[in-house]
């Protein structure tokens, strides 16, 4: 082995080392690290030096040291309880999953033991700073895993990804080769709300989504084959980049001819739920009697709204919990399915099951 004759190299190497023998299970969490004087021995180094390793240890929360009783391990190490999640830059205003993904964290760490860090505005490029941060803290094996709450474009080039250094999970039907999904189940959602509207008589729809065009084919076919109508000029796409045209877009629709006026309205991103609704304000009809709305909301941080409108959405935490559950299976081989769905469920479903959580 070609010596090391730095200080902050020798620093390094005992780090590694140590925490190689933690993770082959050669010390185990809890169980006090060897005497300084072996320790010294072993790695050919000073006290000095030996102590500055050791202290870097604790700051990376893999040792606790107790004056007078030794170095010990410790019983929640990094590589087993601590998570990444990795957001993009922002590419609007706000994005109100993200938000409430925030939130989520700080309950589920409590919940779960763990702890949950946010790495943001990361670009899969090797002279971003925050990517160079994130690929540093996957090799000081400070994660157990990275959650990626969009797209991995562009990441699939990367180390990350490429030699596998660490569990990934992305949320989102595309992903690289070896990367764990959680799935937003879209057509359940649309498949409920069309259920809803059936049991209040409705029978023209309309949806405004996000422009994906693959999946407003499919929300038309659905809303078809539950035998009701949806014409080509209520399939409407809206950028979350602009979303103040959800309003003038829903204004204009609902002032069409009563025989050409959709009377359901399906808004599948919560971005658009409150420039959407003030385009029915805007029209005058009454929510409830005139047409009902189905909403998309992340739960349980529901959008205000001004109308009666049915809430129907996915649990953020759930989201979240279902992703470290995968990552912690896979490092232990347990796991059994590489991708999981979360269904929809309104209002009255989150209520109940908050109730019932609570008993």
């Amino acid at each position: 082995m070609q010596a090391i004759n730095s200080a902050q190299g020798k620093q390094n190497h005992i780090a590694a080392a140590l925490k190689h023998d933690m993770m082959q299970g050669r010390v185990t969490p809890g169980e006090r690290l060897p005497a300084f004087s072996v320790l010294e021995r072993r790695f050919d180094v000073s006290r000095l030096t030996l102590q500055l390793a050791i202290q870097r240890l604790q700051r990376e929360g893999f040792v606790r040291t107790v004056p007078r009783q030794g170095t010990f391990v410790s019983e929640r190490l990094p590589y087993t309880h601590c998570f990444a999640v990795v957001l993009p830059p922002l590419e609007m205003p706000s994005n109100r999953f993200w938000m409430n993904l925030s939130a989520a964290a700080e309950e589920l760490q409590s919940h779960l033991d763990c702890k949950i860090e946010f790495f943001r505005d990361v670009l899969p490029k090797d002279d971003d700073p925050a990517f160079k941060g994130l690929q540093e803290s996957v090799r000081q094996h400070m994660f157990a895993g990275l959650v990626f709450p969009e797209p991995m474009s562009g990441f699939e080039a990367t180390s990350l990804v490429c030699e596998r250094q660490i569990p990934i999970v992305s949320l989102g039907k595309d992903q690289p080769e070896g990367v764990m999904r959680v799935l937003f189940d879209a057509e359940c959602f649309v498949q409920r709300a069309c259920e809803a509207f059936k049991q209040r008589g409705r029978e023209r729809v309309a949806v405004i989504s996000r422009p994906t065009h693959t999946l407003m084919n499919r929300f038309v076919e659905l809303i078809q084959q539950n035998g009701l109508s949806i014409e080509p000029y209520c399939a409407l796409s809206v950028s979350r980049h602009n979303p103040d045209s959800a309003a003038n877009i829903t204004t204009l629709l609902l002032n069409l001819p009563d025989c050409k006026r959709p009377d359901a309205i399906i808004i599948t991103d919560d971005n658009l739920v409150e420039h959407a609704l003030s385009g029915v304000l805007r029209s005058g009809l009454n929510v409830g009697k005139d047409l009902d709305v189905v909403a998309h909301c992340n739960w349980p941080w529901s959008v205000h709204s001004s109308v009666p409108v049915l809430r129907l959405g996915f649990d953020v935490s759930e989201v979240l919990e279902s992703s470290i559950r995968m990552i912690l299976a896979s490092r232990s081989g347990k796991l059994k399915h590489t991708t999981t769905r979360i269904s929809p469920k309104f209002e009255s479903e989150i209520h109940a099951s908050s109730i019932e959580n609570k008993n």
